[in-house]
């Protein structure tokens, strides 16, 4: 579990000095995705930590099970009606519980915590920058969304920064 709080602050570290650090989502909508999927992991790194004394977040078996609940219902569920913040939330989630077998073998920098809704995780900075901006021609209506959602609850102001609450 101590990997997991690692993977936290990484996963912090990431979201405040590289996905948000200069840039903002009034003018890049697409950052509402990445900021929503790291809701989801973050909030699956939670779970994990707050199950870690019963055991249950070393329940490989259970820990699976509910990724391919997740994989099966929800994420077929939310795609069916474009809920694509929902979708990137549980993408997160999904790569989030699947950190505690992951880091059995790997290591913390093999976390992927840069995503844009459309796109396959980004392996580096450089190609998720050009996924923060080639949102529109990627993916037309996740941009429509995300713009919406952000022009509605923004008011323009370019300090904000939209958060998805838990769901799952």
């Amino acid at each position: 579990i101590d990997d997991i709080y690692k993977a936290r602050y990484n996963l912090r570290y990431t979201r405040n000095n590289f996905v948000l650090k200069d840039r903002n989502m009034v003018k890049y909508p697409a950052l509402l995705y990445s900021v929503s999927y790291l809701d989801g992991m973050e909030h699956a790194f939670d779970f994990l930590i707050h199950n870690a004394n019963s055991g249950l977040s070393r329940n490989y078996g259970f820990v699976i099970r509910m990724v391919d609940y997740y994989i099966d219902q929800m994420r077929p569920k939310f795609m069916k009606s474009k809920a694509y913040l929902d979708v990137a939330y549980i993408d997160g989630y999904i790569n989030g519980l699947k950190q505690i077998t992951y880091l059995k073998f790997g290591t913390i920098a093999d976390i992927p915590f840069l995503y844009i809704y459309g796109y396959d995780l980004f392996d580096n900075r450089s190609q998720f920058n050009r996924g923060v901006t080639g949102l529109k021609n990627k993916h037309k209506g996740a941009f429509a969304l995300a713009k919406m959602v952000v022009e509605k609850t923004s008011k323009n102001d370019e300090d904000i920064i939209i958060r998805h609450r838990p769901f799952l």
